[in-house]
């Protein structure tokens, strides 16, 4: 498994006008439509990130298709992926089964938003935490990431699932599914695999966009 990961800030208005040349042809129309500019960027990075992992992972020639509810995959391949971002932060994830993954900074957070999203043996890790917004938003990537590694979506419900026995690990086994945490410059991130694999995490260096995009290299 590899997770590219890169922030909007470190690029240029030249790399954001460049690199819709670089994503699916199926995301430009959807991309281009975004009134925020944040999350155009946003977006237009995760899939500047996917077009990197593809051409590293030799898939770039793998038909880029949706499920139902909305969850990119690749047609055919032995190649899985998933994209998340937060705050500027972007990460695209790549893994050899089928992978969600979600990447979150922690934030003041409202009472109302944890009865919506934890389960009671949730609430009551929360409460005893010394670092309550850590350990919120740790709950919400757990479930963030099994949603999208099956693809069910947000909609499918948070508070159905019950990390509380996984807060304080690293690696874990929960349904039959595999996840890894950890945090990236202080942005916590969750990956949720079909598969047990290594973890390796990768920079994308901020020049990628000022020369020769077709050359990308991601640094670790």
């Amino acid at each position: 498994m590899k997770i590219y990961f890169a922030n909007i800030n470190d690029f240029d208005e030249a790399f954001f006008e460049n690199a819709l040349n670089f994503i699916p042809a199926e995301k430009k129309e959807d991309i281009c439509r975004f009134k925020n500019e944040r999350a155009k960027k946003e977006s237009l990075l995760g899939w500047y990130l996917f077009s990197v992992g593809m051409k590293e992972t030799g898939s770039q020639n793998d038909k880029l298709c949706f499920f139902e509810k909305g969850k990119p995959y690749l047609e055919n391949s032995s190649s899985y992926f998933n994209i998340s971002h937060s705050d500027g932060l972007v990460c695209c994830a790549f893994a050899k089964s089928a992978i969600g993954i979600d990447i979150e900074k922690p934030k003041p957070f409202s009472p109302l938003v944890v009865k919506r999203v934890l389960c009671d043996n949730e609430i009551k890790v929360l409460e005893e935490s010394p670092k309550k917004e850590e350990t919120f938003i740790r709950f919400w990537t757990f479930k963030e990431s099994i949603l999208k590694q099956s693809g069910e979506g947000i909609t499918a419900g948070l508070k159905k699932f019950d990390f509380s026995s996984f807060i304080d690990e690293r690696e874990f086994v929960y349904k039959n599914l595999n996840f890894i945490t950890g945090e990236i410059e202080g942005f916590l991130f969750s990956v949720c695999t079909l598969k047990k694999e290594p973890e390796i995490v990768l920079r994308a260096p901020a020049d990628i966009g000022r020369h020769r995009l077709q050359e990308v290299r991601v640094l670790d």
